[in-house]
């Protein structure tokens, strides 16, 4: 028999997906796999939505559209606003100006619902992956929801309606009279929309992960198919519905596709990682397990010890108050550290849990339901258009949020390239540390990085080069002022390479070089197996490679009279086999390349990385301790780590090839720091700010030039 409406069940559900996320974003290291909450949720509103829609659907033959969307307006939007509105205030107070823009970017995004969009675009731009969570990301998931929402119920009107208009006569033909006309369409019509969702979303989920597997993620093809699953389940009522289930049997099935289903999704919350490919096939345990878990309940009420445990107080209220939970959860994740600092992250994360469910209670009391306070009955147009004028409003808010970043960024600008290298200032703080003691870790005036930081932009000068044999994304930069024959030198790598041009660059002015280069990143230039970066890559590492290669031989065939290299080997992945070791198969990978370059007579200076900073200290350090910057100062070892660069160096013996050691601009004889001379040494996790580097030019200039 049917179920009733209300479903203890799947509140329960909604519980547990919930707490999955938010345990997963404030523990991530204790939950590696709470992400999966989110298809659980996919998976219920599929079968929420496609129960509602289908007797509809079976009752009139149509959909009120309108009053469709405008019911998911009056039960969403305000909580949703509100929380966007409550988040960008909270950026505006205490995160810093260079967050603003992107911010205001993404929440107009998210109050459009296109917020999915722009982080799947954001995910495959290297120069944008680094970037800090804003307060709006967790809406990606909404907007894939909301995206659904606007596809589905036209997909099944127009399948059932389809269905309709041939029932009769080919049930003429098969010899069958009844009065089961509408049910029967609107089965089957919901029965070849998801059928066609799901052959097509499944497939599809599973080859993007599979060549894009950091875009996946975002895209709402790629999920469509979860919902699907869950519309499937929305079928089960009406295929049993009269039928009388023999109670014992039908306890023993729900009793295994409810444990079963409970198992799977504990089992996917605990091993599944970052390293999982998902959504695509991994994504399919904890969508059919969801799934199962409703279907248990579609048969009859669920055997008692099972529904006393969904009825728990908690649970259930959990259950009632989840979606405000889920939304306040993540700007508190976001803002927190700059406003109560990075240290003792665990004890913090425990008191913004308990803020979050108080703030979810709240909204959950009274903005949520403001939403209801336009009847149903009412004009679904009153509804739409509060939608309109609230986007209109987070929209406007937006523009001039992002106006002020850019002014505010624009004024720090000026203060940074006012700054010259001379004296103590930024990294001449540390390298003349024997007459600028006192100014190492004087506060950094401007720690937020902006457009004047980022280590990836060149000099005007720099073009694309056109002449023959340039490989694509090769630049360059002519300083030599017409001199015959100038000094040739090529800067060649990965971003690690990139990150070093802002010095180097200023470094081939002064010395009137003539200067190329080229940057993959996120791929060595290495005669090494690469295999990926964060992960593995698509196709192996196959294109990473070859494109290496081909720039190597670009250099041999160009030959300047010195490469600048750089790779952020420590943090790329490579084939290992028989007991090799990564820094085994850098160490006699990387000396390949610069052997031949040395060979063909061409100098190699190899940049050597500088010290970790993500993974040695919270990146919000430096801007939550501005006035005192040495409180971000980490142990010199464990900065400096192991590079595989320096190691595969030590294996060489050749006058050609050098390590530029760049050390005592990061670090003294105990500790590297994150700010230094007031200025901020990097730009993000793990690139430099491009400024700090700007103003080591007197420096690398005797590094590069003392052997001359």
């Amino acid at each position: 028999m049917a179920r009733a409406a209300f479903r203890k069940d799947i509140q329960a559900l909604r519980a547990l997906a919930v707490t999955l996320v938010v345990i997963h974003h404030f523990w991530t290291s204790r939950l590696h796999g709470g992400y999966i909450g989110v298809d659980v949720f996919f998976v219920i509103s599929g079968f929420l939505i496609t129960s509602h829609l289908s007797r509809e659907l079976e009752n009139t033959g149509r959909v009120r559209l309108a009053t469709f969307y405008a019911r998911r307006v009056r039960r969403l939007l305000p909580a949703a606003f509100a929380v966007l509105i409550a988040g960008s205030l909270l950026v505006w107070l205490f995160v810093p100006f260079s967050a603003w823009e992107r911010t205001a970017r993404e929440v107009t995004a998210a109050a459009f619902y296109a917020e999915n969009w722009v982080l799947a675009a954001s995910a495959v731009d290297y120069s944008a992956s680094q970037n800090d969570a804003t307060i709006a990301q967790h809406y990606w998931s909404l907007s894939v929801e909301e995206q659904f929402y606007l596809l589905w119920p036209l997909l099944l009107w127009g399948f059932v309606a389809l269905w309709r208009r041939v029932d009769a006569p080919v049930m003429a033909k098969a010899g069958i009279r009844d009065e089961l006309g509408p049910k029967r369409a609107t089965t089957i019509g919901i029965a070849g929309a998801l059928l066609l969702v799901g052959l097509v979303s499944f497939p599809l989920s599973v080859w993007w992960v599979a060549n894009s597997r950091q875009s996946a993620y975002f895209v709402t093809q790629a999920r469509l198919w979860e919902f699907a699953v869950g519309a499937a389940v929305a079928l089960l009522p009406r295929l049993i519905a009269g039928r009388a289930l023999p109670a014992a049997p039908t306890a023993a099935v729900q009793w295994i596709l409810s444990i079963g289903g409970w198992s799977v999704l504990a089992w996917a919350a605990l091993t599944y990682s970052a390293d999982t490919p998902f959504p695509g096939a991994a994504a399919a345990a904890p969508v059919l397990a969801t799934a199962a878990i409703i279907a248990a309940g579609c048969l009859r009420t669920p055997p008692a010890p099972l529904e006393a445990a969904y009825g728990l107080k908690p649970v259930q209220w959990m259950g009632d108050v989840s979606y405000s939970v889920y939304l306040w959860h993540w700007p508190l994740v976001v803002v927190a550290p700059y406003v109560l600092g990075t240290e003792h992250p665990s004890l913090r994360n425990l008191g913004l849990y308990a803020l979050t469910l108080i703030l979810a209670w709240a909204s959950y009391r009274w903005i949520e339901p403001a939403g209801q306070r336009l009847r149903p009955a009412a004009a679904p147009w009153k509804a739409l258009t509060a939608m309109a004028v609230g986007m209109a409003l987070i929209a406007g808010m937006g523009a001039v949020q992002a106006r002020q970043g850019q002014q505010r960024s624009a004024e720090a600008a000026a203060q940074q390239e006012s700054l010259q290298a001379t004296g103590c200032t930024g990294p001449l703080a540390l390298v003349n540390r024997a007459e600028c003691a006192d100014k190492v870790s004087q506060p950094v005036a401007v720690t937020a990085m902006a457009d004047v930081n980022r280590y990836f932009v060149s000099d005007p000068i720099c073009q694309t080069n056109k002449e023959p044999g340039a490989g694509a994304g090769e630049r360059v930069c002519d300083f030599s002022e017409g001199r015959k024959n100038p000094h040739v030198a090529y800067i060649a790598g990965d971003s690690h390479a990139q990150h070093w041009q802002g010095g180097l660059i200023e470094v081939a002015k002064r010395q009137k070089w003539k200067l190329y280069y080229t940057y993959f990143g996120g791929c060595p230039l290495a005669d090494v197996p690469y295999i990926g970066y964060t992960q593995l890559a698509p196709d192996g590492g196959a294109s990473c490679r070859a494109k290496s290669k081909a720039l190597s031989e670009r250099i041999l065939a160009l030959k300047p009279d010195r490469v600048l290299y750089s790779v952020y080997a420590r943090g790329e992945k490579v084939q290992t086999t028989g007991g090799e070791s990564q820094l085994d198969v850098w160490t006699k990978g990387l000396p390949v390349f610069w052997k031949a370059w040395a060979a063909a007579g061409i100098q190699v200076d190899i940049m050597a990385d500088p010290p970790l900073n993500g993974e040695v200290r919270d990146t919000k350090c430096l801007t939550v301790n501005a006035q005192n910057p040495s409180a971000c100062a980490t142990d010199r070892a464990q900065a400096l780590g192991t590079d595989p660069m320096r190691a595969a160096f030590k294996t060489v013996r050749d006058p050609k090839i050098r390590l530029i050691d760049t050390t005592d601009a990061f670090c003294d004889e105990k500790s590297c720091y994150a700010g230094v001379g007031g200025v901020a040494v990097y730009y993000n996790q793990d690139h430099l700010n491009r400024e700090y580097v700007r103003l080591m030019w007197p420096y690398l200039t005797k590094l590069l030039t003392s052997t001359e």
